[in-house]
């Protein structure tokens, strides 16, 4: 976990633009200036809302598959959302990020994927259809 050997990482050698702050009080801030979201997850349980929070903020993402732990399968893959669990692939889809100059498709990959799977609406739509099966199930 990075916040646990914090000083490490920040003694390490590494790209001008990359930025370890530890924890920040809004993230929403840094989200405004990034140009992509990364998310080197190697551990955890549930979903990853640091990858839900990265796709409402219309941010690419790269992650591992425990980034994406708890989401569709099947819509992340219709979405083109790749898996990056080996540290070199990891660190080129980065640099090809940072290289790029149109970001567009993996923006809206990222929107798109906010909107269809995690926006407060499609929550409660879920919670409906939850509540009706039980129903259902109960009568």
């Amino acid at each position: 976990r990075i916040s646990e050997a914090r000083d490490e990482f920040l003694t390490m050698p590494r790209p001008v633009w990359l930025e370890i702050t530890g924890p920040v009080p809004d993230l929403a801030r840094y989200y405004q200036s990034a140009k992509l979201a990364i998310c080197p997850t190697t551990q955890g349980r549930g979903i990853s809302v640091k990858t839900i929070e990265a796709f409402a903020a219309g941010l690419p993402v790269v992650g591992t598959s425990l980034a994406y732990r708890g989401m569709p399968k099947k819509e992340l893959a219709a979405a083109g959302v790749q898996v990056f669990d080996e540290p070199a692939d990891f660190a080129r889809e980065v640099e090809r990020i940072m290289k790029a100059q149109d970001l567009q498709r993996d923006i809206e990959r990222s929107t798109t994927l906010y909107q269809k799977l995690f926006t407060p609406e499609r929550s409660l739509d879920v919670f409906r259809t939850m509540l009706s099966d039980l129903k259902l199930a109960a009568a």
